[in-house]
C-alpha cells in the first residue's frame, strides 16, 4: 500500500533489515530525501532502482555494507547534495572519485569510515562546504595537513583521527579562517 503515495518526497526505511525486494522504491519519483542506514541493499537496487529517482537530494547510506565497487550508482544523481556514508568501514577512497559527476554535493559524511586512506576525491567536488571525517582511523597527518587548500568549506570535522596530532589539527583551523573546525 506504501506506493500508492507517489507524491512522496522523503522516505527513512533506516533499520528496515527486513527488505530485501527494493523495487517499490520506482513508485516515488519525487522523492527528494531517502535515508536506508543499516539495511542491506542489492545489486539491482544500487545499479537500477536508487539510480532512477533522479529528484534525490539527500541520500543516507550509513553502516550499510558498501564497497568501493558500489559508489558508482551515486554520481547519477544529478541533485545529490547531501550524502552519508557515515560507517561504510570497508570504502577506501578511490571509488569516491566517481562523485566527480555530482557537481552538486555540498554536505558530505564519511564518519567512522575506516578503510579511508585518503582524500583525493576532495579535488573533484568545487561545492562541498561541510566535511565529517571524524574517527577515520586510516587518515594521516599529511592527509589532513592538505585540507587547508579547501577554503571553500564552512565546516570541518575531524575529531577522533589518532594518527593526526592537535598541532596538525589546529593548524588546519588556522589555515581554514573562515571555516568552524571542530576537532
Amino acid at each position: 500500500h506504501l506506493t500508492r503515495l507517489t507524491n512522496l518526497i522523503s522516505l527513512n526505511l533506516s533499520h528496515c533489515t527486513e527488505i530485501t525486494e527494493w523495487d517499490f522504491l520506482s513508485s516515488f519519483p519525487l522523492l527528494v530525501c531517502l535515508k536506508l542506514d543499516r539495511v542491506s541493499l542489492n545489486q539491482q537496487a544500487k545499479s537500477v532502482i536508487i539510480p532512477s529517482l533522479r529528484n534525490l537530494e539527500l541520500v543516507s547510506l550509513s553502516d550499510t555494507c558498501l564497497t568501493d565497487n558500489d559508489i558508482f550508482f551515486l554520481s547519477t544523481l544529478p541533485h545529490l547534495s547531501n550524502l552519508s556514508l557515515r560507517g561504510c568501514k570497508t570504502l577506501k577512497g578511490d571509488s569516491l572519485n566517481s562523485l566527480s559527476n555530482t557537481t552538486t554535493l555540498t554536505t558530505l559524511s564519511l564518519q567512522t569510515c575506516d578503510g579511508l586512506e585518503h582524500l583525493n576525491f576532495l579535488k573533484f567536488l568545487p561545492l562541498l562546504v561541510r566535511l565529517d571525517i571524524t574517527c577515520c582511523r586510516h587518515l594521516t597527518e599529511d592527509i589532513i595537513l592538505q585540507l587547508s587548500n579547501f577554503t571553500k568549506l564552512q565546516n570541518l570535522k575531524i575529531a577522533g583521527l589518532i594518527r593526526v596530532s592537535d598541532k596538525a589539527k589546529q593548524e588546519v583551523k588556522n589555515n581554514l579562517k573562515d571555516t568552524v573546525v571542530i576537532y
